[in-house]
């Protein structure tokens, strides 16, 4: 059960929050995950220990409900439970004392800030409440801790907050979310100077004070307050409901519609609505499972996101800005995409950090700052976390949720959506935003799952600390995960076996932490930093130029190599414009990197070893380390080469190579990816006539600028395996194909379009771009992921666009300039789809206006 309990530290919120726990457990013998919020620190503090004394996992935090964005964070902590079941309004109800004896007419204020709470918070938990199908619940009561209240103010702030009730269950009804009122028809009698209901009105009536609530005199213990014994109930507090016209905002009753009203007796009704849609599920071994598992039927959006990394973030953010309905699903936890799984140690970016880093929004730009000119796996993950929680994207994103089969409904001209919790979604647009790296590749060698050590694969990193110290570790694979694992753990390690079979060319990052002045020079000049990345092959600020290599004298080319090594990162790559072209005068930088090796490694075997050969520099992705060859002048590290010695097997006890077995105690699989195809190919898209991507592709990746294929209407994909992906800055390419996504999809909506693909021919002719471009690269003269050579039976072949990300701009806005004539659209609607019910329009101003009749 995943809850948020506003104005949960004191009375019916306390009693709440205690009933809600104590039922998850019971119920369904699962701990219950609540995010509690009041403005009461120790009681909240108290109330959230006692809660996960019992088992409860709880978040809580002080939050003031009048401010907007509390209900953002709110959500945000409810969105790392992986959804959200039941949101329970209880906020709003502290009184000032400056209005206890205050005017009637001062309360209007209060009356604002009860149901405002309560719209916002429902507004921000929308879409995670319609994704499970959730509940949320209000309270109709104010000033629950305050017994000196006037009760004419009671009755206009619940009358407010009943009809806000009632049209949030008009709007929300069809999405699945049920809403309901909780109306306590009492002045907390449990709470210490509580007052019944009755003494209450007498107050209103009476200038004289009330006399305190004594238990045993008629009335009783509350039931809302558990644990207390319970003699008898009043008049007023007996558990049987009530039932009544539902009044028109005209204060006309609405004939044949009757609504319940909820006694704090029966107060058990919230847990039921809470808890109704979980009640027949199986969820003994996975808190999530009851969600979908019986599909009420598909769900209806504009647009459906796949992928929660830099991409279909950026892709939420723009199509809600542009008033579209969406749905996005993510595999992981949480948003990140690949760097939400890469925890292994060592993980970091090989961009500098200005770079790598969205460029859409100057608020961020100044807001954020970097510590490192290269960011760590962690603080990439607070970045994101920052960007999310300031643009409120995880409402939008279903986690540990992936598609099973999509499927393109040409009758009704939709993309309809399965997911492995057994719910459908349905769109007019589909974008595939799962990114170059998403499908972890197991190694192909025998006996990987008999062994019985601690087995870890780079990609699936554990999210708890992993301690090395005395352990016998062996690490397959040497490509940049490779290298940043072992120099990392080498020295922590008892000892590491590296198991090497190509070894990869590495140069030193150089890495430093970024110092005031300069990150303050950066936020001054980020705009003229920006268009110069758009405007680069590259997609960033590393140096290119424009230099052949033969131009200059070879003292001139050895000068300024023995510079770009200084300089460190991937100067090198830029400091001849033909390195990638010219093979004399690649093999020439390859051999002045290759040299620096024995000047780092003390053993001259293990040197030459590590020396890459056979193929060119750059060819396979650039790798960039801190320590690595340094890392081999242990004595606890040893290098396996594999090209000499290969592997024949796993075995229980370790790794067994032609001359012998070496025995561990952790193995840890740094092999990669399925890259650019894996993802879309993991699960079944059937476009057009029943045509599939796993058919279209089976020869190699195709498709129209990387961004669409020929029959598969109204399906995107961002950085996909046409473009230049993993050639160039991957957001700076990200946030140009949400762009040009963005401006197609805007393109139809003004032009009445139903359905876009490109033609055949321009499909065609734009694969005969990229395969004239391919086979002047040098990139194919290696076996790669890059060209699909790491995946047993993938077709191989350099599919990616090598003419850089400056030309590939001109390409796609080529296509868009010439009135997308390589695009084949579909007739004009037949009929608009119905506007967003609840997105745009705030109702409290109408809510107050009739509260004040009330």
């Amino acid at each position: 059960m995943r809850i948020i309990l506003t104005g949960a530290a004191r009375g019916i919120g306390r009693a709440m929050a205690e009933r809600l726990a104590r039922d998850s457990l019971q119920r369904h013998g699962l701990p219950a995950r609540m995010v509690l919020a009041d403005l009461h620190r120790d009681e909240l503090e108290s109330l959230a220990g006692a809660l996960r004394g019992e088992g409860a996992e709880v978040h809580a935090l002080i939050a003031d409900m009048s401010d907007p964005a509390a209900p953002e964070r709110l959500v945000a902590a409810a969105a790392a439970f992986g959804g959200l079941d039941a949101v329970v309004s209880n906020a709003g109800a502290a009184i000032p004392a400056s209005l206890l004896e205050a005017r009637l007419a001062d309360w209007d204020q209060v009356f604002a800030l009860h149901v405002r709470a309560a719209w916002l918070l429902g507004r921000a938990a929308h879409p995670l409440l319609k994704a499970a199908r959730g509940s949320m619940v209000v309270t109709t009561s104010i000033s629950g801790s305050q017994p000196t209240a006037p009760l004419a103010a009671y009755s206009p702030s619940k009358a407010a907050a009943l009809m806000l009730v009632r049209q949030m269950a008009l709007e929300w009804g069809p999405d699945g979310i049920r809403v309901n009122a909780l109306s306590p028809g009492h002045r907390n009698p449990g709470h210490r100077g509580g007052l019944c209901r009755s003494r209450v009105a007498r107050t209103a009536r009476s200038p004289r004070a009330a006399a305190p609530y004594r238990p045993g005199r008629g009335h009783g213990q509350c039931a809302v307050f558990p644990g207390r014994p319970r003699r008898r109930l009043c008049q007023r507090h007996r558990p049987a409901g009530r039932w009544r016209a539902v009044r028109r905002a005209d204060g006309q009753p609405e004939h044949g519609r009757l609504e319940r009203r909820l006694t704090p007796a029966n107060c058990n009704l919230l847990t039921r609505t809470c808890m109704e849609m979980r009640m027949n599920a199986d969820t003994s071994n996975n808190p999530d499972a009851a969600i979908g598992q019986n599909d009420p039927g598909p769900r209806r959006v504009d647009v459906l996101v796949v992928g929660g990394g830099f991409g279909g973030m950026y892709a939420v953010y723009r199509f809600r800005e542009m008033g579209l309905r969406l749905q996005a699903f993510e595999a992981g936890g949480d948003l990140g995409g690949v760097w939400y799984w890469n925890r292994y140690p060592g993980a970091r970016v090989d961009l500098p950090s200005i770079d790598y880093s969205y460029s859409f929004s100057p608020e961020i730009e100044q807001e954020w700052t970097w510590s490192e000119q290269f960011a760590a796996q962690p603080e990439l993950l607070r970045y994101i976390d920052f960007v999310a929680n300031k643009l409120s994207l995880r409402p939008h994103f279903q986690f540990d949720t992936r598609v099973n089969r999509a499927r393109w409904d040409a009758a009704r001209a939709l993309w309809v959506l399965k997911t492995d919790r057994g719910e459908t979604w349905e769109a007019p647009f589909c974008v595939m935003a799962t990114g170059p790296l998403s499908i972890p590749k197991e190694p192909d060698i025998p006996g990987v799952k008999r062994f019985k050590g601690r087995l870890l694969h780079a990609a699936r990193w554990p999210h708890e600390p992993v301690s090395y110290e005395g352990q016998r570790v062996g690490v397959i694979g040497t490509g940049s995960t490779g290298i940043q694992i072992v120099q990392e753990i080498g020295p922590q390690a008892g000892e590491l076996f590296v198991f090497q079979r190509t070894p990869s060319f590495t140069m030193p990052m150089r890495n430093v932490e970024l110092d005031a002045e300069y990150v303050a020079e950066v936020k001054r000049h980020y705009p003229g930093i920006r268009e110069a990345a758009r405007n680069s092959a590259v997609g960033g600020t590393r140096p290119q130029s424009t230099r052949a290599f033969f131009s200059v004298t070879r003292a001139q080319r050895q000068a300024l190599l023995e510079d770009a090594w200084k300089q460190g990162g991937l100067a090198m790559l830029g400091t001849f414009s033909d390195l990638m072209l010219n093979e004399e005068a690649n093999e020439q930088v390859a051999e002045f990197v290759r040299n620096r090796i024995p000047e780092i490694v003390k053993d001259p075997v293990t040197a030459e070893k590590l020396k890459p050969k056979g193929y060119p520099i750059f060819a396979r992705r650039p790798c960039l380390d801190s320590s690595y060859y340094e890392t081999y002048n242990l004595p606890t590290v040893h290098l396996k080469d594999c090209l000499s010695d290969p592997i024949v097997e796993v075995t229980e006890k370790g790794v067994r190579t032609e001359s012998g077995e070496v025995e561990l105690d952790m193995l840890i699989l740094a092999t990669g990816y399925d890259g650019f195809t894996g993802a879309m190919m993991a699960f079944d898209v059937t476009g057009r006539d029943g045509r599939k991507v796993n058919d279209k592709w089976k020869e190699g990746a195709r498709s129209y600028l990387g961004l669409m294929m020929e029959g598969f209407p109204n399906l995107f994909m961002t950085t996909g395996p046409n473009g230049p992906a993993a050639l160039a800055n991957i957001i700076r390419i990200s946030e140009h194909d949400v762009d040009w996504i963005a401006g197609a999809i805007t393109h139809m909506q003004k032009n009445g379009l139903q359905t876009i693909e490109p033609t055949p021919r321009a499909e065609e002719e734009w694969m005969g771009v990229v395969r004239n471009l391919a086979r002047r690269s040098l990139i194919n003269k290696a076996k790669t992921w890059w060209v699909g050579a790491n995946v047993k039976d993938k077709p191989q072949g350099l599919t990616l666009f090598t003419g850089g990300f400056h030309a590939y701009r001109q390409y796609t806005a080529a296509a868009v300039q010439d009135g997308y004539a390589s695009f084949s659209f579909g007739p004009a609607k037949a009929e608009q789809e119905p506007e967003p019910r609840f997105a745009a329009a705030d109702p409290v101003a109408g809510v107050e206006a009739s509260a004040s009749h009330a």
